[in-house]
């Protein structure tokens, strides 16, 4: 009887973290996401808006948002709700980047991208073995000066 009450267990946990749900099904109560008309936090899959798992009603492993008009708004790995181990991007509406780079341990780690031309300033550009590779001089929207290093 013990054995047929864990298989049954089993199988009810996994149709449960197995459902796809549209977003524009789930609401946010709390900072946790659930089904309409349920209290118990969402796990499963969910396509729309957001795109990824939920376990628990937090977000799980890789998941992208988009903004109502379909622009990608953001793509990375999160871990019970927050980022977490691997890369991390996100645009802004008119789909320039906002910001770029890494995760380990819930933790910004490298070099994150963030670029800000339009308020002028210096541009430092990094390869990806972390050597420098150019600086820029910006005034307004226009560089005024860039420096290549080999």
């Amino acid at each position: 009887m013990l054995i047929i009450l864990i298989v049954l267990f089993n199988i009810t946990g996994q149709r449960a973290s197995s459902e796809v749900i549209k977003y524009k099904d789930l609401v946010v109560k709390n900072g946790l996401y659930y089904k309409k008309f349920t209290d118990i936090p969402f796990s499963g899959k969910v396509k729309g808006q957001l795109n990824g798992n939920l376990k628990d009603g937090r977000e799980q492993g890789l998941v992208e948002r988009y903004y109502d008009s379909g622009q990608l708004e953001s793509k990375g790995y999160y871990k019970n709700g927050k980022p977490s181990d691997g890369f991390y991007v996100s645009y802004k509406t008119n789909g320039q980047l906002k910001r770029k780079g890494y995760y380990e341990n819930g933790e910004k780690v490298g070099f994150w991208i963030r670029p800000h031309k339009k308020e002028g300033g210096f541009w430092v550009q990094y390869f990806e073995n972390g050597h420098l590779k150019s600086k820029e001089h910006w005034k307004g929207a226009k560089i005024i000066k860039k420096i290549k290093v080999q």
